[in-house]
């Protein structure tokens, strides 16, 4: 079990915002993985999607937490909806659980995801991986890193090239669009749009693709950031921060993969 002192003792930053954000998670973690078994669908959110328990449950337990930490903007959540704040200029997108389906089910890839912006620009970001007990953040022009329980890693994609990339791409894009992407590399969906492309930062994955607008800015806001401050490329439309748009958006862990995906994919729409 994570221990408040082991992970933040590693942290290089004194950065406020992130050590409340990342406060705000690690003192409910373990409800948080006690509450996963409550996996009965109880309805639907503000999106339109089915809403399992223990969203609902995590999100409010984050909100009671993130209030406690000291947080007095505005939140804005995947399953609650808008919460006012006392400082108008400050906001927090959320969503509590990134990968609900994988999580109702016990298979291990689900994230938290957590975004700060001030006057509507992302600045700071959290994305939590509970299987792993890892913090990936980033803080808005001074880079991305990765937080363990041993060692904290500053995240910076790399050039290389390998025979056959490594693609995460959502099952509804076009089947002549997925057959096309089989000649480039394996590709795979595993169920947190955050999580994977954070992967894709850490170098794990080349390259994401959604271009049907399956997703909504809230499960992109975060990682991107992240990406982005670790020298990724991405495109996405509408260019927008509002939490529940849906966008399309291709990410990539460098440049020459990126022009390569948004000529094969995106301008050829």
């Amino acid at each position: 079990m994570i221990s408040l002192f082991e992970v933040l003792k590693n942290l290089s930053t004194q950065d406020e915002i992130i050590l409340l954000m990342i406060r705000s998670i690690l003192r409910i973690e373990d409800k948080i993985r006690n509450i996963l078994s409550q996996n009965n669908i109880v309805g639907y959110n503000p999106t339109g999607d089915l809403t399992f328990a223990f969203d609902r449950a995590v999100e409010e337990m984050l909100i009671k937490s993130l209030r406690e930490e000291g947080f007095s903007g505005m939140i804005i959540g995947e399953e609650l909806g808008k919460q006012e704040g006392t400082v108008r200029k400050e906001l927090i997108i959320l969503d509590p659980i990134d990968g609900s389906a994988n999580a109702s089910r016990g298979f291990p890839y689900y994230s938290t995801l957590l975004a700060y912006l001030e006057n509507n620009i992302p600045k700071r970001s959290v994305v939590w991986y509970p299987m792993l007990n890892i913090f990936y953040y980033a803080i808005k022009g001074n880079g991305a890193y990765k937080l363990t329980q041993k060692k904290e890693f500053r995240l910076k994609t790399d050039a290389r090239h390998y025979p056959k990339m490594l693609i995460e791409v959502l099952p509804e894009n076009p089947v002549e669009y997925i057959l096309k992407i089989r000649s480039l590399g394996k590709f795979r969906h595993a169920g947190s749009i955050g999580l994977s492309i954070c992967l894709i930062a850490d170098n794990v994955l080349d390259v994401f693709i959604d271009i049907t607008k399956k997703g909504r800015v809230l499960d992109y806001i975060s990682s991107l950031l992240i990406l982005e401050e670790a020298g990724g490329m991405y495109i996405m439309e509408p260019n927008t921060t509002n939490p529940y748009e849906k966008i399309k958006v291709i990410a990539a862990r460098n440049k020459e993969i990126f022009d390569k995906f948004v000529k094969e994919f995106w301008k050829s729409q």
